[in-house]
């Protein structure tokens, strides 16, 4: 076909992931990227920075977000004329990777690092860098991002590195850089000060120590002052303590032991309730002084490690404004190394020098107490908390030991608590350009814009200076050489700079390449060295559109015409990450900012908002989703959420399902119908089809201008937002024009494209369908770019070469330009009324419950405004189609239409009791305004009571000319509703006409329509013609009139169940015509079966005859489906209690109705489970009982799925959809079928006839019945063993070879092969046994690998339930002591008096004397068989 058409074929059921492999396939093919840079070359630049990740992980949701939007953006503007280079880059220094390479060779800290040597630790991290870059390249590329991967940059290359050197050279050139000794947040597990900005990125909720101190005041017996502190480990540092000036302080004196503390009066509440002491009773106030009365106050320290090497003016009372009366005691204890105010206000006392001197920091870089600290030499601060605790406890001196609950700052790599540490590091000024950062910020675009204008303002307005220095190894080195005083001090900013110096040649400048050259002095200080740190991998990024460009050795013309980019776009956590250090050094280059434009996305968390985490596995794998779904279903999901625009998503993978189904189905069905209904028109026309643009904009009708009109807008709005950087705002407007595509467009024109009103109008149809598609396609390009190409590479076979739209990619073609003139909105608006109507119309038939089947008399709209009016009578004949009514009436409200409340008093009767009365008359009292407050919200409050809901009925009044009020029987659009205007009522005439089934070739019954018959109806309302008789059948032929037809007899059928009628009558129809409903017919079937006469029949022998009569061509080949004929037994045979599935004459009948009812009801369910997951939603729900021809309104769907799914899950397992569908159709074969327990004399009977023993049950079992199953067990073992024995017997089984087999099948081989082995009871024990564990679905199917298993289960379960059925002398089900020897004594076990009664004892936990069947098997299958055991536990 595909010769002779214009389209090639298209799949009915697309897998999107494998089109897409396609498509990724087809994009090599033609180097389809490279291709579209080649074809831009010359064109504007379009400059995009993208942001280094580290390379040491795998990607993750949050890097798919980001390189979604990327694409999408850069997709677009390659699409709007410009190039756009895409070069993706790493970031592969600092902490992360060394990270790593500590945790592989165990290394602990500096020492480590020195002995093992810098040089081999920098190779090892070189070494791991791009670990993972394949795995990120794979994953990018597969979610359809194009970036050029091969022209990347890395930031340890030289030329990256080297352009870091610049940017530095350049701020200490301009005085922006310098050396303080700050306290800084420290990583103890990296060994390194971090930047405020990286603390920000993980505070958790940790539990610290809470405790109370006192320090001893020198020359005042028995006095203390009390301080609080969180860090007990900070204590042996401590070196003053420190009070606010103008605060309250107390001196207690303990009324017990005659002990003073000195505290805040502030908080002399919290210390008592710590304590546990009362204020009043416990402590004498002896005095009240000010914070400054205290200073100068010496005490005695804690420890003595540090006297005598402190400064002079140590341990004193000091004070200052930043102490206050929130927490603790309003004394606080000052250790200067640890506590930026503590450094702060020691300075300003004297207690500290600039240079360090006087500061106690007995600390090393792991945070490990050195030998200064004697007791605790070698142990972590945060671990020798418990310890110093414990010691001041004994010394007295812990006054209150308790635990706070708090945020606490995080290392963002280690994941370990930070410190606050004083270290010597490097800082670049921000304070002082705060102005200028902001004023940048100014002037930049943000999306969305509280981003830019709150957090990121915000922060910029108390931005801190930057600490760009880092004790590490691997990064890029501080190009700084100074002297050991630090007076004087060399900036080298280039490589051939340092190579001056060097007299070498430098072709890396890692630390451990360039760290043993040295300057000579100039002020003669001898040779200068480099100084230890390397940058942070922060001041690396910041630097990235310089140095990924190596500026400004290379390119800087161009560079400098491009800066700054266009855009950028990053997650919320880049807003003190990225974005800052970005703003920081394009601010002090170029007083400017680097970008123009920003999207900023939110946080992607697992479903239940949690953080995504591989340890707790709370979300699905992002390989495992695109298999499933595809790329485009998880880019459309996100570019469709809230993420865009800075908010969190929590990510579902049911919403990436559901794009495919709400969007990607729909939309491709679309496409598919103009292929196919193309191969109709070409067929009729004896033409090949070729859309005409012209045709399309001259076409006159209103639905062709409408769907124009929508795409041509569509494509202005797509790309104004586009250009405004608003995701957020596009996808859900191209997911509307699909929508009006989809459900209204083609719903409407689907007879007319099929030729129905002529070809010229079915070619001006397809024309226009085809139109609309290529261009929302192209649009949709950027966002979907696997299914946009698929669908493109199609439709562009009929565009003539030198077509602007044609190209060998979607991806190269240009978004469209609009055509104004085609935009019409009086036809969108009138279109749009329509559909608010249609869609009213359908809410008032559901709050009826009038199915859209039932036709009705009349419909009546009534609006205010004429043009209102006007719009929708001009489109009345779609309305009169889509909601099934013979006339649709116009009133205009002239009168004023007001609100009126009647009570619910059934349903208030024992709410209200005795005020029924009141409230009644206040409802009479209510305003319009307090009615339509309710008919919002829901709610309302009457003389104290909560009226809600359907407790308080609303209904519509229409004010006529003489001031009367009518009632209006309607459905209501409020104002400020988004289809129209202004308020609309729809009132019908809800009389159902009849109960009907349309079209020239329905069965009904089994008799065909004729060709000059529109239709058969059930007339109920017979109104006044004579010929419609209430609950007579007619016929209505060609020409419209109606006559009666005797040769149909049917029941009357009530109205609430017309929906189902058709489909009940024609399932009646083919059981009957199966001759499953024919007494005679049944028989004959029957005596085929029961052969022998005795009355009852196998499972197996059923499923035979199911196969016999398929095969034969006697039944169709549907009623041999094995998954819903299983479960046809399952449901239907209830035997006895122990499920033995033997099937008796009088449950015949009804057994085979239960096949055909689940087999047929399968076949259904399988055609409405479109994702094959054995589960189907609403969706599904729907649009099967549409294709079953009962069509159902959205809200009737719904109505009805809800009351399948009663746990409210989303979704209808086939069991449940079974129950509902024959509770519908016929509820009288829902009934389960019962039958008499096979027990006693009949169970003798019914074995006696199968072995031809004429001795009792019991006496079956003798030892030579168990010599039988000797030998059995021997075959058995033997075929188990030998491989190929046990192949021969499943290729016997699996005759059609594909590798499974129902348990029926099985059942069948033992009862030809193994007819010991027959026993059904322990058969179908076996088979529950043995599937339960190997297949998790419990589908009943037995696989290749299951089958040995199942063999032996078969056998064993047979042998014991033989010994225990005929042990089981009483036929109770249950085993004696007695009976229970006699098991042990048949089965051959060899066994005391004594043994017997000890074992029957473990068997018997309970004591009750009693042993049941499973309990046996377990205890017999140990004793006799223990290798057994496994496979019978399964």
């Amino acid at each position: 076909m595909a010769g002779t058409n214009t389209f090639e074929p298209v799949l009915d059921k697309p897998h999107f992931p494998t089109e897409e492999t396609k498509t990724l396939q087809y994009w090599k093919d033609i180097d389809a990227f490279q291709e579209s840079l080649r074809q831009s070359k010359g064109k504007p630049p379009y400059v995009f920075y993208d942001g280094p990740p580290f390379a040491t992980g795998l990607p993750h949701y949050g890097h798919i977000l980001a390189g979604t939007i990327k694409d999408v953006v850069t997709r677009y503007a390659h699409q709007r004329g410009f190039h756009v280079e895409r070069r993706f880059g790493w970031d592969c220094h600092g902490l992360p990777v060394e990270y790593e390479i500590d945790k592989k060779l165990g290394i602990k800290g500096r020492p480590d690092v020195m002995k093992m040597g810098i040089d081999k630790y920098n190779e090892e991290c070189r070494s791991i860098v791009q670990r993972y870059t394949g795995e990120w390249k794979r994953v990018i590329e597969r979610f359809g991002r194009w970036i050029d991967f091969d022209n990347d940059y890395k930031t340890m290359d030289l030329s990256f590195m080297e352009s870091c050197w610049w940017v530095f050279k350049e701020l200490f050139n301009k005085g922006l850089v310098y050396r303080a000794f700050r306290v800084m947040p420290y990583s103890t597990a990296c060994g390194t000060p971090l930047s405020n900005f990286e603390v920000s990125q993980n505070y958790k909720e940790v539990s610290d120590p809470s405790i109370i101190v006192r320090f001893k005041v020198i020359d005042q017996a028995e006095t203390y002052l009390l301080a609080w502190t969180t860090t007990p480990w900070t204590l042996p540092s401590n070196v003053a303590l420190c009070v606010n000036p103008e605060l309250t302080y107390l001196k207690l004196k303990n009324k017990a032991d005659g002990v003073v503390w000195i505290i805040g009066k502030d908080r002399l509440a919290w210390v008592c309730s710590s304590v546990k002491k009362d204020a009043k009773k416990d402590f004498d106030i002896i005095e009240e002084m000010k914070g400054k009365e205290m200073v100068g106050m010496a005490y005695e320290p804690l420890f003595d490690y540090f006297k005598g090497k402190a400064l002079p003016k140590a341990w004193h009372v000091v004070s200052d404004g930043y102490v206050t009366t929130e927490a603790g005691t309003c004394v606080v204890h000052q250790a200067p190394a640890f506590g930026e105010d503590d450094n702060r206000v020691c300075l300003a006392a004297g207690i500290i020098l600039k240079d360090g001197t006087g500061m106690i920091c007995p600390i090393d870089d792991s945070g490990c107490y050195t030998d200064e600290v004697p007791d605790f030499k070698g142990q972590h601060v945060k671990a020798a908390d418990k310890d110093i605790k414990e010691m001041l406890k004994k010394k007295g001196q812990l006054v209150y030991n308790g635990n706070e609950v708090h945020n606490y700052p995080h290392c963002w790599r280690s994941d370990t608590p930070l410190i606050y540490k004083a270290v010597p590091s490097w800082f670049i000024k921000v304070e002082d350009a705060r102005a200028k950062l902001i004023a940048s910020n100014n002037e930049t675009y943000w999306v969305p814009a509280f981003v830019k204008e709150k957090r990121f303002h915000n922060w910029l307005t108390e931005a801190r200076d930057w600490c760009v220095s880092r004790n590490r190894y691997w990064g890029t080195p501080i190009p700084l050489w100074v002297s050991s005083d630090f007076e004087e001090v060399v900036c080298i900013g280039s490589v051939a700079e340092l190579e001056e110096h060097a007299g070498r040649k430098i072709t890396d400048i890692h630390r451990h390449l360039i760290d043993d050259i040295q300057i000579p002095s100039k002020m003669g200080k001898g040779m200068l060295k480099r100084i230890d740190e390397v940058f942070d991998c922060w001041f690396e990024s910041g630097s990235m559109p310089y140095a990924s460009k190596h500026y400004p050795f290379e390119g800087k013309d161009d560079f400098e015409k491009t800066f700054p980019a266009q855009f950028i776009a990053e997650g919320l956590d880049q807003t003190r990450g990225w974005f800052y250090t970005l703003m920081v050094l394009s601010t002090h280059l170029f007083g400017k900012a680097p970008f123009q434009n920003l999207i900023v996305n939110g946080l992607v968390l697992a479903s239940d908002g949690k953080k995504m985490s591989k340890r707790l596995q709370n979300y699905p794998d992002p390989q495992e989703i695109v298999e499933s779904h595809g790329a485009d279903a998880v880019r459309m999901y996100m570019c469709n959420s809230a993420v865009v625009r800075a908010e969190p998503l929590k990510f579902k993978e049911d919403g990436v399902r559901d794009v495919v189904k709400d969007v990607f189905l729909p939309w491709f069905n679309a496409y598919r119908f103009l292929v196919q209904e193309s191969y109709r028109y070409e067929g009729a026309a004896g033409v090949m089809f070729k859309p005409d643009s012209k045709r399309v904009l001259a076409s006159d009708n209103v639905m062709d201008q409408w769907i124009n009109a929508s795409c041509n807008d569509l494509i202005k709005f797509v790309r104004e937002e586009m250009e405004a950087y608003r995701l957020y705002t596009v996808v859900p407007r191209l997911l509307s024009f699909l929508d009006n595509l989809t459900n209204w467009y083609i719903r409407l024109n689907r007879d007319r494209m099929r030729g129905n009103d002529g070809p010229e109008q079915a070619y001006t149809a397809l024309c226009t369908l085809y139109s609309v598609l290529l261009n929302a396609t192209v649009c949709l390009s950027p966002v979907t770019p696997f299914i946009t190409e698929h669908i493109y590479q199609n439709l562009s076979r009929a565009l003539p070469e030198g077509d602007p739209l044609k190209a060998k990619s979607v991806h190269f073609v240009m978004i469209p330009e609009p055509n104004l003139e085609a935009i019409k909105p009086d036809i969108v608006r009138a279109v749009e009324r329509m559909q608010s109507v249609v869609e009213l119309g359908r809410t008032c038939r559901e709050r009826r419950k009038v199915g859209l089947k039932t036709p009705l008399r009349s419909m009546t709209i009534m609006n205010k405004s004429k043009e209102f009016m006007q719009d929708v009578q001009t489109l009345q004949k779609y309305i009169e189609e889509e909601l099934n009514v013979m006339e649709v009436l116009f009133q205009s409200l002239a009168g004023e239409v007001s609100l009126a409340a009647t009570l619910n008093f059934k349903a208030l009767g024992k709410k209200l009791g005795k005020d029924m009365k009141k409230i009644q008359d206040a409802v009479k009292d209510l305003t319009q305004k307090q009615l339509e407050e309710f008919e919002s919200s829901g709610k309302i409050e009457i003389c104290g009571y909560s009226i809600e809901g359907e407790e308080l009925a609303l209904s519509r009044q229409v004010k006529d000319d003489g001031g009367r009020y009518s009632n209006i029987n309607s459905c209501y659009e409020p104002m400020g509703s988004t289809h129209h205007d202004r308020p609309v009522w729809v009132s019908r005439d809800v009389q159902p006409l009849y109960i009907f089934h349309t079209g020239k070739s329905r069965w009904v019954i089994s008799k065909r329509v004729d060709d000059g018959v529109k239709c058969f109806a059930f007339i109920q309302d017979n109104g006044n013609d004579p010929l419609k008789a209430a609950g007579s059948w007619c016929c209505m032929d060609a020409d419209g009139q109606w006559r009666a037809d005797p040769n149909i007899h049917l029941t009357p059928v009530p109205a609430s169940s017309d929906t189902f009628v058709q489909l009940r009558m024609s399932l009646d129809a083919e059981m009957e015509k199966l001759g499953l409903i024919k007494p005679e017919y049944l028989k004959q079937l029957w005596k085929r079966l029961d052969f022998n006469g005795n009355g009852i029949v196998s499972l197996a022998e059923i499923d035979k005859m199911v196969v016999e009569m398929v095969g034969g061509g006697s039944w169709p080949d549907w009623l041999n489906n094995k998954p819903a004929l299983m479960r046809a037994y399952k449901k239907t045979i209830l035997v006895d209690g122990d499920g033995d599935d033997w099937v008796q004459k009088r449950e015949f009948n009804s057994l085979l109705l239960n096949i055909f009812w689940f087999n047929k009801l399968w076949q259904i369910f399988a055609v409405m489970d479109e994702g094959h997951d054995r589960r189907i939603d609403a969706a599904e729900f729907a649009r099967g009982m549409s294709s079953l021809g009962l069509r159902l309104s959205a809200q009737q769907a719904k109505v009805e799925f809800d009351k399948i799914d009663e746990n409210h899950g989303g979704q209808v397992l086939f069991v449940e959809f079974c129950a509902y569908v024959r509770s519908r159709v016929h509820p009288d074969a829902n009934r389960a079928v019962d039958a008499d327990i096979l027990s006693g004399e009949k169970c003798n009977q019914v074995l006696r006839k199968a072995h031809g023993h004429k001795a009792t049950v019991r006496n079956v079992v003798t030892r030579k019945s168990v010599g039988l199953f000797d030998e059995l067990e021997a075959k058995i073992k033997a075929i188990i063993a030998d491989h190929s024995k046990l192949l021969d017997l499943w290729r016997q089984i699996d005759f059609n070879g594909n590798n499974v087999v129902s348990l029926a099948e099985i059942d069948k081989l033992v009862v030809e092969s193994y007819p010991l082995l027959n026993h059904k009871p322990a058969l179908m024990r076996a088979y529950k046994a043995a599937i339960r564990s190997v297949a998790g679905d419990h589908d009943d199917w037995v696989e290749k690998h299951e089958f040995k298993n199942l063999l032996a289960n078969l056998f064993y379960f047979n042998k014991l339930f033989w010994i225990f059925e005929n042990a089981d002398q009483d036929k109770d089900r249950r085993l004696t002591y007695e009976e229970f020897k006699w098991c042990l004594n048949v089965g051959g076990a060899k066994m005391s008096e004594t043994e017997v009664q000890r074992d029957f004892k473990k068997v018997d936990k309970n004591g009750g004397g009693i042993i049941l069947f499973d309990e046996f098997c377990v205890y017999f299958t140990n004793k006799m068989c223990p290798e057994c055991m496994q496979a019978f536990t399964a």
